[in-house]
């Protein structure tokens, strides 16, 4: 079975902005030496309309943890890439 979901994005994303963070998501501070990638949380509903609904005591919101790495060769033309685990 597949399911489809449409989500209406619009610009006032519950993003926390991003930060300069480490290329190494799990490693210890001193092996890395700098700050090559940006990461933000962004919080998503638990539940979308339709889908199903949040139980009550439930927080509505689940944090999703993002990663990005910025183009360094002709950006204009950069795709994006989506790696997801799980």
């Amino acid at each position: 079975m597949t399911a489809s979901v449409a989500v209406k994005f619009t610009s006032s994303w519950n993003l926390n902005g991003w930060y300069p963070c480490s290329k190494y998501t799990f490693s210890d501070e001193s092996s890395s030496a700098g700050h090559d990638a940006q990461c933000a949380v962004y919080k998503a509903p638990l539940c979308y309309s339709g889908i199903c609904e949040t139980p009550d005591g439930v927080n509505p919101n689940v944090d999703i943890f993002v990663k990005r790495f910025r183009a360094t060769i002709t950006p204009e033309k950069a795709s994006n890439v989506w790696l997801l685990q799980g």
